[in-house]
């Protein structure tokens, strides 16, 4: 719906209304949002203040964690305030979305959610993320995965290898809680590897011929990933480990580069790389470079410390595993359990917050529910702009570690405070306050506000980029000059994209074919008017793609009949 709160002022205006606003917290604009909402209506949303940005948001994220904000006589009466015929049988939506049983454990077992662990704060492509790791979760990995996704986990890491990881298990779990959250596959980000035959035990399983070629089983193994992970399409497939020779470690890496360019597989990487030497060595012979590297993050390893600036040099993801595990002594150090009772976390949390702020992808494996929300809050923060350890706490915790080189550990958490770009149609200079960053909404949730752009002119850019960065990831425009500037739409996603560590698939873009009569000659014309009109119609489509910096549309709609 547009027009929403412009057409209903004879509501908005409402004294009923307006006192049932006031007493729910929230203004009568924003209620008329969660009416709309409630009852199955997508509405456009103009707002260019950063307040009333924050606000619907908010009602969204309640909404989308099985809140009731109107109930359905609430929905009856200001159905009939609107003079909608009917109104008793308007769906009741937000009734609907708090139902959270699914029978989806391995066992086929009934597995009860509680309503407060639907966060949906994860990004599948946000910069300063957990992952969750898969290993030795066995038959209750379904479970595990399902209530993960559901607490704002949106990145996976499982493996072809039986021995420690259920693959199946992770397709159930996370397929499941994208139903319920009304999420789609995009909206997960899943990795897996393929593990040499050294890897395996046969008494668990191996997802492959051991009599065929190297190349087979690479092959086999990820078409069995595919099967088992529900899904077309992997977007992180790593190596599990080198090969026993060179030659075989390059004829592997050559296979996942083959898969890429077929389009089974996003990005490949590598793991458990014993040095440097090897994985610059794996890096120099590569035609697709590493994408990710995933190692132990230990002592044993001196931490990695050239590994990983070679992969912050290279622009390569470095995911730690066994991050706890591994550091013990730093867990236990009483300065550290001190520092982080401080900071009203465990110990556990402040080692996830050391290695993101040092700029390491960690894996967490948690079966807790309270953990796994202790430690997606921390991400929130950090993905806010907020310094939760400072630089000087960095060096003394990389020198309590052992960490050599401590001084120089990159300080990601300052790096992503700073938020001021020259992002506006005019060049201007646009600050952006830190608190906007909150990223609630998932591009594809089916309860969400769709940022509208119409009549926004030159400040289209500033707005757009306040909008994505506040939490909208739907955006509507048009390739009508006259009502919408889409080079501005196109300015302002991509720079709270690369702000925010998005990327193309986490925006959904919707515009629209206007045709002859709808267009201002006098503000420009996308298409040339001499044209056919199936010409038209392909080259409004081309401008728009050229001005919205994108390769494709989520959304082409015809503006009007012709």
């Amino acid at each position: 719906s547009f027009w929403t709160l412009g057409s209903n002022q004879h509501l908005i205006t409402n004294d009923w209304f307006r006192n049932n606003a006031a007493e729910k917290g929230m203004s009568a604009e924003c209620l008329m949002y969660v009416f709309a909402l409630t009852i199955g209506i997508t509405p456009l949303d103009g707002t260019k203040d950063d307040g009333h940005m924050r606000e619907d948001l908010e009602v969204v994220r309640r909404m989308k964690s099985g809140e009731t904000i109107i109930s359905s006589e609430e929905v009856a009466h200001i159905s009939e305030l609107l003079g909608i015929s009917g109104s008793s049988s308007e769906k009741d939506v937000a009734a609907e979305t708090s139902s959270l049983t699914k029978e989806i454990n391995d066992d086929g077992t009934k597995l009860t959610l509680d309503s407060e662990m639907i966060a949906n704060i994860e990004s599948p492509h946000s910069n300063i993320h957990l992952t969750y790791g898969t290993a030795w979760k066995g038959v209750n990995t379904a479970e595990l995965v399902y209530r993960a996704v559901c607490a704002g986990f949106r990145h996976i890491d499982t493996a072809g290898q039986p021995k420690h990881y259920n693959e199946a298990g992770v397709g159930i779990g996370w397929a499941q809680a994208a139903k319920q959250l009304g999420l789609k596959r995009e909206d997960i980000w899943i990795q897996t590897k393929y593990s040499s035959l050294d890897a395996q035990d046969v008494s668990k399983g191996i997802p492959y011929d051991v009599n065929a070629s190297l190349t087979d089983r690479v092959r086999q193994s990820v078409d069995k990933s595919l099967e088992n992970l529900n899904t077309v399409y992997i977007d992180s497939l790593i190596m599990h480990g080198p090969e026993n020779n060179w030659e075989d470690t390059i004829l592997v890496w050559k296979t996942l580069e083959a898969l890429m360019d077929e389009g089974k597989v996003r990005q490949i990487g590598v793991s458990n790389m014993p040095d440097f030497e090897s994985l610059e060595y794996l890096y120099d012979q590569a035609r697709i470079k590493p994408a990710v590297v995933q190692q132990r993050f230990h002592q044993d390893s001196g931490y990695d410390t050239k590994i990983r600036s070679f992969c912050t040099e290279k622009n390569i993801e470095y995911q730690s595993f066994w991050t706890l595990g591994s550091n013990q002594h730093l867990i236990t150090n009483d300065w550290f359990r001190n520092n982080a009772a401080e900071k009203g976390m465990s110990a556990e949390c402040l080692m996830y917050v050391f290695a993101l702020t040092i700029g390491i992808t960690p894996l967490d494996g948690t079966k807790d529910d309270g953990h796994m929300r202790e430690d997606l809050e921390v991400v929130r923060r950090m993905k806010s702009g907020e310094t939760i350890i400072s630089s000087e706490e960095v060096a003394h915790i990389s020198e309590l570690l052992g960490i050599s080189g401590s001084s120089s550990e990159k300080d990601v958490a300052a790096e992503t405070s700073s938020l001021t770009k020259e992002i506006n149609d005019d060049g201007t200079k646009l600050t952006l306050d830190s608190e906007m960053i909150a990223n609630i909404e998932s591009p594809h949730s089916n309860i969400h506000l769709t940022y509208g752009t119409a009549w926004k002119g030159v400040n289209t850019a500033e707005l757009v980029y306040r909008a994505v960065c506040a939490g909208f990831r739907h955006i509507d425009t048009a390739g009508q000059p006259k009502h919408y500037n889409e080079a501005g739409v196109g300015i302002g996603w991509a720079q709270a994209a690369k702000q925010l560590g998005l990327k193309r698939e986490d925006i959904w873009i919707q515009t629209k074919y206007s045709s002859l009569d709808a267009q201002d000659v006098s503000k420009g014309i996308p298409y040339d008017v001499n044209a056919s009109l199936t010409d038209r119609v392909r080259q409004s489509v081309d401008k728009s793609l050229e001005n919205l910096n994108t390769v494709y549309i989520d959304s082409l709609i015809m503006h009007g009949p012709e």
